[in-house]
């Protein structure tokens, strides 16, 4: 690859870590996940059944605070989740 043509790192969709992706106002579903640890399909699920989420322009968004609500107020019902430390 000559120097012109040299790809630069890319800089969006850098991986980060929950601490991370729990400082942002919004989480997409992808992050929403990694932000727990679960699959976007569980995070599809739990918004089937009453997780908050907001609708902009096609795209869903979550809150950190309104994810971590629903875990909390959700413990031993099934869900399988350990608080996190």
């Amino acid at each position: 690859m000559s120097d012109r043509t040299q790809r630069k790192p890319a800089t969006l969709n850098t991986p980060k870590t929950p601490q991370q992706l729990g400082k942002q106002p919004y989480l997409t579903r992808n992050e929403a996940a990694a932000y727990t640890g679960l699959s976007t399909k569980t995070i599809a699920r739990w918004q089937d059944k009453g997780l908050p989420f907001y609708d902009v322009h096609g795209r869903v968004l979550y809150t950190p605070a309104e994810i971590d609500r629903y875990i909390r107020g959700h413990r031993g019902t099934g869900l399988g989740l350990k608080p996190r430390l």
